[in-house]
């Protein structure tokens, strides 16, 4: 079981994946952004990252440099999701050992393939004796921007 953080402007998206991560056996939370994900990230350690590239208040660009100059989350692997063309997501962010991109529409049997690879034998991130992994910034608006 990893725990999973989704960071996403996208309510219905995040509500969606998190679903299927839990149906997957793992523990999923959420952010609406990549400032909001990047202090569940400290707060609450996480085994992957799986976000959008653009969101208001910071998209993948934002996280990807917070997360390098983190020592503690700089190992954390991600999984970039978005409907930006392919081809540009490739260019933007190519696939590195602890990184992979995911266009729109979701194809599950990739992403869990994505998220095995990743996690891999990776060590599950100590929760530092926190029971469970619940969303720090729930999205009380249930806020439905399209990013």
């Amino acid at each position: 079981m990893a725990r999973i953080l989704i960071i996403d402007d996208d309510a219905p998206l995040r509500a969606g994946l998190a679903e299927w991560l839990e149906s997957c056996g793992h523990k999923a939370a959420q952010a609406p952004d990549a400032q909001m994900g990047i202090l569940h990230a400290r707060a609450y350690p996480v085994d992957l990252i799986i976000t959008d590239v653009q969101m208001p208040a910071g998209g993948a660009p934002i996280l990807l440099q917070s997360l390098q100059d983190d020592e503690e989350l700089a190992g954390v692997p991600v999984i970039i999701i978005s409907g930006v063309p392919e081809a540009k997501l490739k260019q933007w962010f190519p696939d590195t050992a602890k990184r992979r991109i995911h266009p729109k529409p979701v194809k599950w049997s990739l992403l869990k393939l994505q998220i095995e690879q990743l996690l891999g034998a990776q060590k599950p991130a100590d929760t530092g004796g926190v029971p469970g992994f619940t969303p720090l910034f729930p999205d009380p608006k249930g806020d439905e921007q399209k990013g």
